[in-house]
């Protein structure tokens, strides 16, 4: 949660019991696989922005990337 500056390594931790993705919704900016109890990294766009993102297995699940 919260903004993250442009360029900052962002760290997901998935604590579900399956894998999901954090899939950039335009422009491939990101997409990192996160398996079940695994905490993966990605870089933030170098931009500031709002980017949605989804799970590319789970599209209901979404949310938005504050870079700032």
């Amino acid at each position: 949660n919260g903004t993250f500056a442009p360029g900052a390594t962002v760290n997901v931790r998935n604590e579900d019991g399956v894998g999901h993705t954090v899939t950039s919704d335009t422009g491939g900016q990101f997409d990192v696989a996160v398996g079940p109890g695994e905490t993966a990294t990605f870089t933030a766009p170098d931009e500031p922005g709002e980017y949605p993102f989804h799970c590319t297995p789970h599209p209901e699940m979404t949310s938005t990337l504050s870079v700032g």
